[in-house]
């Protein structure tokens, strides 16, 4: 995300300047900004820029105040920029476009044991079908928000609305194999730009991560 008044419309422009970066050196976005920066522009972005680290509220706050003309944040504390007159310099998306990833991967998933999903099969089935009908509503309904207004505490309506709309845009529509095989493209990036330091040594996102039992076509 960009501060208008600070000039930056591409990434060639962000050279010798500040960028406010949220999640530490080995946040995932600005690992996979750095490669695509690098693939479609030949621009060693880590050398180029002058990293800035902090927490999001703190980097949305430098950000408005202008103190930083752009800043790598996560998908919530974006939508309040956005709405607050912040603008997108490039997306997750057109990076992933970028760097040969056409299917965007599953970035969140649920964490558990093998064990315990082999005996608890039709339960579990049942849980992450109830969580995709959640995301479903949520997507299909302004309504079904009303409720979430008071835990979200947004500084104004257009911030609730942008909220709403980044959350609904990252909702995944299909489950398969395609999603699969993205997210080990994505690893392999995250894994090489990071030097491992992000996935722990590991260097190839293992298939057996994705448990069978629960598809969505």
């Amino acid at each position: 995300m960009v501060n208008p008044a600070s000039g930056v419309t591409t990434l060639a422009d962000l050279d010798n300047k500040k960028l406010g970066i949220a999640g530490g050196p080995v946040d995932k976005t600005w690992l996979l900004l750095r490669a695509y920066a690098q693939k479609t522009r030949g621009m060693d972005l880590e050398q180029a820029v002058e990293p800035t680290f902090a927490a999001p509220p703190m980097i949305n706050r430098l950000l408005l105040e202008g103190d930083l003309p752009a800043a790598v944040n996560f998908w919530h504390y974006n939508a309040r920029l956005s709405a607050l007159g912040m603008r997108p310099l490039v997306s997750v998306e057109q990076m992933l476009e970028g760097l040969g990833i056409d299917t965007v991967p599953p970035l969140l998933g649920w964490v558990f044991a093998e064990d315990w999903a082999d005996q608890h099969r039709a339960e579990l089935q049942h849980f992450l079908a109830a969580s995709q009908d959640a995301k479903r509503l949520l997507d299909e309904s302004d309504e079904a928000w009303a409720p979430l207004e008071v835990m979200i505490k947004p500084e104004s309506e257009a911030v609730f609305a942008a909220i709403r709309e980044g959350y609904r845009a990252g909702i995944i529509k299909r489950y398969g194999a395609p999603e699969i095989a993205a997210a080990g493209q994505l690893f392999d990036v995250l894994a090489s730009e990071s030097d491992g330091r992000l996935t722990g040594g590991v260097t190839r996102l293992s298939p057996d991560v994705f448990w069978d039992g629960y598809r969505q076509p």
